[in-house]
């Protein structure tokens, strides 16, 4: 049975703007005073965050039907 444009759009789209606005209230905050000294963590941590995002991203657009192109699709994601 195909999946209808409702359940395309849980599936694939609604992760992407969870994470989003995950990411967007966590920036809200300020930044706790004490961190630990671990050399660039923020960097690492920076990283992953969005590297999630942007895996998100490229699934979500992926699933489009107009998504043929492999490389546009990867350049969009990122």
């Amino acid at each position: 049975m195909p999946e209808n444009r409702t359940h395309r759009f849980i599936r694939y789209w609604l992760p992407v703007i969870v994470y989003c606005a995950a990411i967007f209230v966590q920036s809200c905050f300020p930044s706790p005073r004490a961190v630990p000294s671990i050399w660039n963590l923020d960097k690492a941590v920076h990283f992953v965050a969005y590297g999630v995002l942007g895996v998100l991203f490229y699934r979500a657009l992926k699933s489009a039907q107009t998504a043929r192109r492999e490389g546009l699709t990867l350049f969009l994601a990122i």
